[in-house]
């Protein structure tokens, strides 16, 4: 009677912790280190049920997270698990129950076995599982009081459930705002950003990614956000064959089970659950959001996909809206700059060649060398003058106007960065960046710049950076420098750098990292303007083997 009244003391205060947790995760954490401490189990789990019956998320103790990586897959609620329906099981030796149907390779053994379901009101929320009783077998009031505490586990999950729905409701509708908020700028970029910087904390993606498809037939991961793994794939094409590719061309949302990309490296990286939402596009171009979660992680749910399509749509209106401004602001631009143009052709430059040829009508009559000479050196300034306002003349014909430059990506790239070092980057320009850099080399530059700073802040312990953009030579050159501590042998190659090194062979260029005079590195990447020549056939099907 003794050990009764203590066991259900136990229950009472085990109960009151559960129900003191308000977040789901900690709630699921809670019930099952109770259900261990309570009934003296060595192992425990709770397995949360989808709504075809097979388990979803699994929270375990007992088993430590290297020997659960090894082990694979969480269970997937079949046979012994799968009994678990509207009744306990409880069995003695589980290898010689017929329902049972073996361990994955590296699963400690287990022999005792009591689970009991979970259930939410009416709803079937999952089961509840004990393994290895210190006496070799659970008893009849193991089962009563794992059967109690499932009852206040059910309150408990109900409580978390609707608290992390009414947060998650709430962080939805301030994403939403946010984006809608954007309704205004011409910015049309800003939106997709936007979308990629809230959907890894809103769904809990490893990836996320603005996709469009290019002249080439293939699909680029333009926007990326997610932790390191992610970063990896920002401005990789993938083949117009592959799944990814594909689920673009759908309508909709397309579910992939598991999606494999390919890093700039060669490496292939892998994702587990997936989904791709296929958007309006612009300018003929398909445009879609990728996430993905990290392997062995829960799928998405439909909330999750329902919830992502209708904030993309909302961004893709946004974008919609931006463009159409920026075509009216880029109309009403080009029509101030031909008024200019044809101003300074009739009017500027004319008066221009009248005082030149005056000037040089004066010249011939002078009989002082001297007067003569000065008088020559204002005719070749006008002469330049001139030549320097048809250039101006020709930049206004036939400059775009805007959309978003290379030069505001990099300024965002860098405004990214101001919090995180002690002073601002300095940031420099020189040359015709926007004018003479292509359309499908910005971004992968917007990234270079990104994996750079981003190599700095992690790695070099720098107070100051700076960031050189430059076109010369028929190449861009980006230059970002730092006053850290400079080169590392240890740490060598760095996946970053790799990272960029790979970036700028893959388009015929290079890529040096070298120690500043007075202390700090200097990262220096390269690459011509013009695409690299094409791959032969046998090149690029090894390449999509490969991929």
């Amino acid at each position: 009677m003794a050990d009764i009244e203590a066991r259900l003391r136990s229950l009472l205060s085990l109960n009151q912790a559960i129900v003191g947790h308000i977040h789901l995760h900690s709630v699921l954490r809670e019930i099952v280190e109770s259900a261990v401490d309570l009934v003296g189990a060595r192992y425990g789990a709770i397995g949360v049920l989808g709504a075809d019956g097979a388990i979803v998320d699994f929270v375990h103790v007992g088993i430590d997270e290297r020997t659960a990586a090894r082990m694979g897959h969480p269970p997937r609620g079949r046979g012994l698990l799968g009994a678990i329906v509207s009744e306990s099981v409880r069995v003695d030796h589980v290898a010689a129950d017929p329902r049972f149907t073996g361990f994955p390779a590296h699963h400690p053994h287990m022999d005792s076995f009591v689970g009991v379901p979970i259930r939410v009101r009416e709803e079937m929320f999952g089961n509840l599982y004990l393994a290895e009783h210190p006496d070799g077998h659970f008893t009849e009031e193991d089962t009563e009081l794992l059967r109690s505490l499932a009852v206040t586990a059910g309150i408990a999950i109900e409580k978390a459930r609707l608290y992390e729905s009414a947060r998650m409701r709430e962080r939805w509708a301030a994403a939403t705002a946010e984006v809608r908020a954007v309704f205004l700028e011409v910015d049309d970029e800003r939106p997709y950003r936007l979308l990629a910087e809230h959907l890894p904390t809103l769904t809990g993606a490893a990836l996320v990614a603005i996709i469009t498809s290019t002249e080439r037939g293939t699909v680029r991961l333009q926007i990326v956000r997610g932790d390191a793994m992610a970063r990896q794939l920002e401005s990789v094409e993938l083949p117009g064959h592959d799944r990814v590719a594909r689920a673009l061309l759908s309508t909709g949302a397309t579910v992939l089970p598991e999606v494999a990309l390919p890093t700039f490296e060669g490496e292939t990286v892998r994702f587990g659950d997936a989904f791709v939402v296929s958007l309006g596009g612009q300018d003929g171009a398909d445009v879609g959001v990728l996430l993905a979660r990290h392997l062995r992680e829960r799928p998405f749910s439909d909330d999750d996909i329902r919830r992502t399509t209708a904030l993309a749509s909302v961004a893709d209106l946004a974008g919609e809206l931006s463009r159409a401004r920026a075509d009216r602001h880029r109309l009403a631009l080009l029509e101030d700059r031909g008024r200019i143009a044809r101003d300074l052709h009739d009017n500027v430059i004319q008066r221009l060649f009248a005082a030149g040829m005056q000037l040089q009508v004066v010249s011939a009559g002078v009989d002082d060398p001297r007067v003569g000479e000065r008088l020559s050196v204002q005719i070749d300034a006008l002469d330049e003058a001139i030549a320097e306002i048809r250039t101006a003349i020709f930049a206004l014909q036939h400059d775009d106007v805007g959309g978003v430059t290379l030069r505001d990506r990099i300024v965002d790239v860098v405004g990214e960065y101001r919090a995180l070092l002690a002073d601002p980057p300095r940031l420099v320009f020189r040359g015709p960046v926007d004018h003479d850099v292509p359309a499908d080399l910005a971004p992968e530059a917007a990234a270079v710049v990104r994996e750079a700073l981003s190599n700095v802040v992690r790695h070099a312990r720098a107070s100051h950076a700076e960031v050189r953009v430059e076109v010369r030579d028929g190449r861009i050159v980006i230059e970002v420098g730092d006053d850290g501590r400079g080169l590392d042998p240890a740490r060598e190659r760095r996946s970053g750098l790799s990272n960029l090194q790979a970036r700028a062979e893959a388009r015929g260029g290079t890529f040096t990292l070298t120690p500043r005079p007075g202390g700090g590195t200097l990262a220096a990447w390269s690459v011509p303007l013009a695409a690299p020549a094409a791959a032969s056939d046998d090149d690029t099907s090894r390449q999509e083997a490969d991929t």
